[in-house]
C-alpha cells in the first residue's frame, strides 16, 4: 500500500490562486485566505489524525469524504466554501492517483447537499460521499474496461458481467 498524500496549506493556497483567477470574471467572487488558517488547517490535517498510533480514517476513501466533508461543513472561508471543497477533493484524488469523473454540476450539487446537512447527520453524510466517491470509481472502471475488452461490463453483486 503507498503512502496517501495530503492536500497541504500550500496546496490549497495554490488550489484557491487559481479559482479566484478563475472566477473573477464572474459575479462569484472567492477572498484571498485570511491571516487567520487555524480553521483551514484543521480540515486539511483530520484526515491524517492519529489517536493511539491508529489513523482514524483510514484509506483512500476515508480520508477523502472527510476532506471534502469538512472543507465545506467548517466554512474555512469567507465566499467559495463548497467550490473549493470540490476542488480540493478532485485535487486529493488526482495526487493520489485516482481521478474523478464526477460532473461539475452533480458536484456542486452534492456540496450544497453536504452544507445544507443537519450536523448531527455526519457519519450518515460521509457515508454518502464515500458512496458518491465509490460509484464515480466504478464508472470510471468500467469505461477503461468496456475500452480494452471492446464490450459492455455492468458492476454487479457478485462481481463484473461481461457481456
Amino acid at each position: 500500500m503507498s503512502k496517501i498524500i495530503p492536500v497541504d496549506l500550500i496546496d490549497f493556497e495554490l488550489l484557491l490562486g487559481y479559482t479566484q483567477q478563475k472566477h473573477s470574471n464572474k459575479n462569484e467572487p472567492i477572498p484571498k485566505l485570511s491571516n487567520n488558517t487555524e480553521r483551514l488547517e484543521s480540515c486539511l490535517n483530520t484526515p491524517f489524525q492519529k489517536f493511539s498510533g491508529k489513523h482514524l480514517y483510514r484509506g483512500l476513501l476515508n480520508k477523502a469524504a472527510i476532506l471534502f466533508y469538512l472543507v465545506n461543513k467548517n466554512h474555512p472561508l469567507i465566499n467559495g466554501n463548497k467550490r473549493m471543497a470540490c476542488i480540493c477533493l478532485d485535487y486529493f484524488c488526482f495526487i493520489n492517483g485516482y481521478s474523478l469523473d464526477i460532473p461539475e454540476d452533480r458536484f456542486y450539487e452534492i456540496a450544497k447537499a453536504v452544507v445544507e446537512s443537519d450536523n448531527s447527520k455526519k457519519e450518515e453524510v460521509i457515508i454518502i460521499i464515500k458512496k458518491i466517491t465509490l460509484e464515480d470509481a466504478i464508472c470510471v472502471l468500467q469505461r477503461f474496461m468496456s475500452l480494452i475488452f471492446k464490450s459492455n461490463i455492468k458492476m454487479e453483486e457478485n462481481g463484473l458481467n461481461f457481456s
